[in-house]
């Protein structure tokens, strides 16, 4: 029982008495004084109720800011991946090409690796592409639609892609470091 509801029964418990003429207490006097705390009582339960509320509005806030200063630098480092698989890739292919372009002039057996290299380079590009398509997908899950394992599908087969674009980059190197190694001699 809160105190304002136990001030008011005993507020009624006291008129009663009067009412049935007891008049040994004071109560006239005690029913005033708590007519009096009655309301004090009652507007100290609602301000305390809305403190609560106001304290809990203010944490969620906080919390809510602070994951969204998480997830954005979750995005800033997925996107920061996805360009560099992109442009070690695409960087890598454009050398190789002007490379492959030389040496077309003169025949070689190490073209074939070059031309290998590229295609590898090629790939990674793609992979790379894939991975921000899987990024999108994966957002677009955990965000508009109430299915978390669709967007964690996604998120996982996004971090496997990438990973898939890196050992592209990493394939064709070898392979372009062995056609440039075999055209020295």
């Amino acid at each position: 029982m809160k105190a304002s509801e136990f001030a008011a029964q005993f507020r009624d418990d006291l008129r009663q008495l009067r009412i049935d003429g007891h008049k040994t207490l004071q109560i006239n006097n005690i029913v005033n004084f708590l007519e009096g705390k009655i309301p004090e009582l009652e507007a100290a339960e609602r301000d305390s109720h809305k403190v609560t509320v106001d304290f809990r509005v203010e944490h969620y806030k906080h919390e809510l800011a602070a994951n969204h200063t998480l997830l954005e630098s979750v995005f800033d480092y997925g996107r920061y991946a996805l360009n560099t698989a992109l442009l070690i890739n695409a960087g890598a292919a454009v050398s190789l090409l002007s490379y492959i372009g030389g040496m077309a002039k003169r025949t070689s057996a190490s073209a074939e690796d070059a031309s290998l290299a590229m295609l590898i380079y090629v790939i990674g590009v793609f992979f790379a592409g894939l991975a921000g398509s899987g990024a999108y997908c994966s957002q677009y899950f955990y965000t508009y639609k109430p299915d978390a394992k669709t967007g964690a599908y996604f998120h996982r087969a996004t971090v496997v892609v990438m990973l898939l674009a890196y050992t592209s980059f990493l394939c064709g190197s070898l392979l372009a470091y062995g056609a440039l190694k075999g055209t020295n001699h």
